[in-house]
């Protein structure tokens, strides 16, 4: 007979167990680990950042998700106020074309030029994964134009 109980951990400790053993070695491992409420509550404690902090890193991590977007365009959305995929759902393909291409141009990125096509391409991804079809974002713009 043991001389001790084996501790037992508590139901809202495993998710910080599992986060000090899960890699988050991608884009994606950020996004399906911060997607919970409580899990992205207790990863913010364990990194040390404020809540705010961490959902920006999660918004930009979904924004990588896309085909096509890479670090520094992620970042230069994030600046343009197009923080995650929802955000980038309801965005303008050619305003985002000239916010993104002026970030770049300002830190003197070798990157190509982003076109009004890619732009509408990043949106129309971006409504796909958050299963809207052109008919409800039709329909949620004409709503946004009478308030």
């Amino acid at each position: 007979m043991l001389a001790f109980l084996p501790p037992t951990p508590r139901p809202d400790v495993v998710d910080v167990l599992l986060i000090q053993f899960i890699p988050i070695a991608v884009a994606g491992d950020l996004v399906a680990i911060g997607s919970r409420a409580r899990t992205k509550v207790q990863l913010a404690s364990y990194l040390g950042v404020d809540r705010q902090v961490l959902a920006g890193w999660i918004g930009q991590a979904q924004l990588l998700t896309l085909k096509g977007i890479d670090g520094a365009q992620a970042r230069a959305l994030g600046d343009s106020g197009i923080s995650d995929l929802e955000s980038l759902t309801n965005s303008d393909p050619e305003e985002m074309t000239k916010a993104v291409n002026t970030f770049m141009a300002k830190r003197r990125s070798k990157t190509t030029p982003l076109t009004v096509e890619q732009a509408a391409t990043w949106r129309q991804a971006a409504r796909q994964y958050a299963g809207k079809t052109d008919e409800q974002q039709n329909d949620t713009e004409s709503e946004a134009d009478r308030s």
